[in-house]
């Protein structure tokens, strides 16, 4: 029931697949995303909002939504 509802109000791509077309898959996001926030200093668990900041400035073709969905797979 949900898959339907979703595929009928489906705004766009899940936070998952709007990342496929940068990266090759999910632990590749991820790993990046921790690079990314290595080099800044952020803290991902302290400083969420932050930490998505940081990665749509290392890549601002990254949606809000996925950038978030990435970080929060870092907390």
């Amino acid at each position: 029931m949900f898959d339907f509802l979703r595929k009928v109000f489906s705004t766009g791509p899940t936070p998952e697949e709007s990342l496929v077309g940068f990266f090759p898959d999910m632990d590749a996001a991820i790993e990046w995303a921790r690079g990314v926030l290595e080099e800044t200093g952020t803290d991902p668990k302290t400083q969420f909002v932050r930490a998505v900041k940081d990665v749509r400035e290392a890549n601002p073709r990254l949606g809000l939504l996925a950038a978030n969905h990435l970080v929060k797979q870092l907390v």
